[in-house]
Order: C-alpha cells, then sequence, then structure tokens
C-alpha cells in the first residue's frame, strides 16, 4: 500500500517584523526582500520532504491523519536551523518524531537577503499526512 503524503507548501512568513527569538537569543527576519528557497525550487522541495517522510506505523494501522505545523530558520549561510513543533497531531506524538526527523536532514537552502546582506529568516511548514482514499 503506497502512502500518499499532501503537503501544504505554502511557506509562509509569520510576521513582519525582525524578531528576537527569546529561547535561543537568535535574531532573524520573517519576511526580507528575497525570501530564502530551497534549491531547485517547490518541486525540488515537495520530492524532498515526499522522499525523507516517513508515515507512523501505528498511526498507519489505526488510520489517523492530520497536519503537523513545524516552524525553522535559515541562517544567513543558508542551514536549516532552530527547527520546532508548532502545532502537533494532538495525542499522536510519532507524527511529531517523523517530521522533525526529516526536517533533520533537510539540506542547505539559498538564504534570503535584505538590503542586499544575507540574513537568518523563519519560516513556517505546514506537513499534511493523508492515507491514500479507496
Amino acid at each position: 500500500m503506497k502512502i500518499i503524503f499532501r503537503i501544504c507548501v505554502l511557506l509562509s512568513s509569520i510576521f513582519s517584523n525582525v524578531v528576537l527569538a527569546q529561547d535561543d537569543m537568535l535574531e532573524f527576519y520573517t519576511h526580507v526582500e528575497q525570501m530564502p528557497e530551497f534549491v531547485g525550487g517547490e518541486k525540488a522541495l515537495m520530492l524532498f520532504i515526499e522522499s525523507n517522510i516517513v508515515y507512523p506505523e501505528q498511526e498507519k494501522k489505526d488510520k489517523i491523519e492530520g497536519v503537523v505545523y513545524c516552524t525553522f530558520i535559515v541562517n544567513e549561510i543558508g542551514k536549516v536551523i532552530n527547527i520546532k513543533v508548532a502545532k502537533g497531531i494532538s495525542e499522536h506524538p510519532n507524527f511529531e518524531i517523523e517530521t522533525l526527523a526529516m526536517m533533520n536532514k533537510m539540506p542547505d537552502w539559498k538564504p534570503g537577503k535584505q538590503n542586499g546582506k544575507p540574513v537568518s529568516v523563519q519560516y513556517a511548514l505546514p506537513i499534511k499526512y493523508a492515507l491514500p482514499k479507496k
């Protein structure tokens, strides 16, 4: 049985100003003149996610579906850092575990730029787990 992942490739900014992350004391933008880009574009990002995400076995057996929202920062050299789950699927932490495992494999991006200089930018990425319809 092939599992289908529907991925919302809405890479969205959260706010519109410079923000100081309080937990790690990282300074980052949430919107810049030139936003970071996954190398190869949106299609390549979707392919990366589809190739690297794993549907948790118990949730697949129980036919549980849902969306995990994660946030991360693409830093000034294009590294994906500060990966967090903003909202998981209630009572099913295996979705969060698999999402974080996939995100930790994420390759470098083209960094965002503000005033022509590379800067750190925060993104939000929803990952939808859906089983094939019969």
